[in-house]
């Protein structure tokens, strides 16, 4: 369960060293949960990729990207994908875009998502956050309501087990069963 797998992992690895030195670990952290726990939804359907990959003709870096299967070793050494083999592209956040200005959300998900409708108009993206700001809620549940999920709404700085409950945990593995089920066609 993701709730379980990513508290044992940010107690082992950081314990209660503060959060804001840990930003990239947490996240790290993070999304390797999601990883793991893609990759045992998808079971052999699909590849799920390493993390911080990259789509052949694009200079986009993504967090993880689900795969046709039959991947060419070069593209796996390289994580280099060819477009035509990849099926979705994920980003994960721990503490959203960081940001409350609407301008840069809207160039962030714009951006992705034409660069990803120029290299190759099936791939899907989706975008899944621990926690993100209302405003940004708002706009996102207006524009980009299939695509994103976030646990917690506000800034997440401290690290509380109250702050994220079981049931969050539990809507977002039913988030992203539905994501491979309808979106990645699993």
């Amino acid at each position: 369960m993701i709730f379980n797998d990513y508290n044992n992992a940010y107690d082992e690895f950081i314990g209660s060293y503060p959060l804001n030195n840990c930003n990239k670990i947490s996240g790290n952290i993070f999304a390797q949960t999601l990883r793991k726990y893609i990759k045992n939804i998808i079971n052999n359907t699909y590849e799920v990729s390493e993390l911080n990959v990259y789509i052949k003709g694009s200079n986009i870096e993504w967090d993880m990207l689900i795969l046709k299967k039959n991947i060419s070793n070069k593209e796996k050494a390289y994580n280099i994908f060819n477009p035509e083999n990849v099926v979705c592209a994920i980003e994960f956040k721990t503490s959203g875009l960081m940001t409350s200005n609407i301008t840069f959300v809207q160039n962030y998900f714009k951006t992705r998502i034409e660069e990803l409708e120029n290299l190759n108009k099936e791939i899907k993206f989706a975008y899944i956050s621990l926690c993100e700001i209302p405003k940004i809620i708002e706009y996102l549940k207006l524009n980009y309501k299939d695509n994103c999920f976030w646990l917690i709404e506000g800034y997440y700085r401290s690290r509380n087990k109250s702050d994220t409950k079981l049931n969050d945990y539990m809507e977002l593995e039913i988030y992203l069963k539905n994501l491979l089920l309808n979106v990645v066609k699993i």
